[in-house]
């Protein structure tokens, strides 16, 4: 190894080289042949798809070339996002910001040309010229905040039943700043400094435990944001003080959630009961037919009766057992009188039998009311 390249510039070496090229080689210092170790030194994680590398040369002690290579999404890759990430018809243009980001849009990277196809209807996803790569978030968000926010679909509530979803309904409240904020561009809404005006929807649909701390919150923000831009002119952004992101902010409320032991409870389930034997109970219903047959042989009742001189009067309020006894009577009586006419004059032609009086059908029919006392309606 030449003696012209030094321990430290060994160690940047090692730090930004690529994990997959890389042959796993060990290296020494060439002065005392020694491992080189450094405690200060930690890996950064390997993301599961580089959309930049960073390549690194050094020539001399302190000549060192970096070289930053962007690799593209390829044409089978973009095409599968598109149809994963494409605004469906139905979609407001919140609801698509929301759904990009929480199925891990502030992930994928996209430069202008590839932000340039076709991502559902009326979606335009490229932002300014250059060579830059935004979040496929930032881009839905910079596309939804040209648009009149009432036209877009932008809650008055975002409803948050319990802890469980807190950190949804905070994620919908950072999307909705990222597309007020048009003009800065992160790769994820949950990096950007909450804006205390963003958190007024997310406060009314909260529990009733939470309104109250979320609300103090807001209004410490706010007094915050007021002191540096009071102070912005005498201080530099390094000295102001720190205003929360989206995410920090979701960390202290979980916390808060924990310290009172509210997590705890809505997280842990319930006890399960015991197996019960469950028997099934039939219930039998009334046959129709039996009330159809009795309304049929009560309307022929009433047929009859009219046919032999009964007053509807009469018949309104009778039972059916009442009408049944008498047209039985009517009819003995046109019978017995029909008989006697005949075995008295046999030559004589057959005369129509008289109807019986109304009076005696009005006292027979009183007497079997009252001797039966029917409830009405039978």
């Amino acid at each position: 190894m030449p003696s012209s390249v030094s321990a430290k510039q060994i160690r940047k070496l090692i730090h930004c080289a690529d994990p997959k090229t890389w042959d796993g080689d060990i290296w020494y210092d060439n002065d005392n042949d020694e491992l080189v170790e450094d405690s200060d030194l930690t890996p950064e994680p390997v993301p599961t798809r580089s959309l930049i590398k960073t390549e690194t040369t050094g020539e001399g002690d302190d000549d060192v070339h970096t070289t930053v290579r962007t690799v593209p999404w390829s044409p089978a890759e973009l095409a599968k996002l598109q149809e994963k990430y494409s605004r469906n018809p139905e979609e407001s243009e919140t609801e698509y910001v929301w759904r990009v980001s929480l199925t891990g849009g502030d992930q994928i990277l996209l430069s202008e040309e590839e932000a340039g196809g076709y991502w559902g209807p009326g979606v335009f996803l490229t932002t300014t010229p250059g060579n830059h790569n935004y979040s496929l978030t930032m881009r839905a968000a910079y596309w939804a905040g040209s648009i009149d926010p009432q036209e877009r679909g932008d809650p008055l509530v975002i409803k948050t039943s319990g802890f469980s979803d807190l950190a949804v309904s905070v994620q919908k409240a950072a999307c909705i700043q990222a597309m007020y904020e048009r003009d800065v561009l992160r790769r994820s809404p949950m990096l950007a400094p909450v804006d205390p005006a963003r958190l007024t929807p997310l406060i009314r649909g909260l529990p009733d435990s939470l309104k109250t701390y979320v609300a103090n919150v807001q209004d410490r923000i706010q007094t915050t944001r007021d002191m540096n831009a009071a102070a912005a002119a005498a201080q530099p952004p390094q000295e102001q003080v720190h205003v929360p992101t989206w995410r920090e902010f979701v960390h202290e409320i979980v916390n808060y959630g924990r310290r009172m032991g509210w997590i705890g409870l809505t997280t842990r389930k319930p006890p399960e009961s015991p197996p019960q034997r469950v028997r099934q109970v039939h219930i039998t219903k009334p046959k129709p037919e039996f009330k159809l047959k009795f309304d049929k042989e009560r309307k022929d009742l009433w047929r009859r009766a009219l046919v032999m001189g009964v007053s509807r009067q009469l018949l309104y309020g009778t039972s059916t057992t009442n009408l049944r006894a008498l047209l039985q009577s009517l009819s003995q009586r046109i019978d017995s009188a029909g008989r006697s006419q005949t075995a008295g004059n046999k030559s004589t032609p057959v005369r129509s039998v008289p109807l019986a009086p109304q009076r005696d059908l009005i006292d027979s029919a009183d007497t079997l009311t009252k001797n039966s006392h029917p409830r009405a309606g039978q």
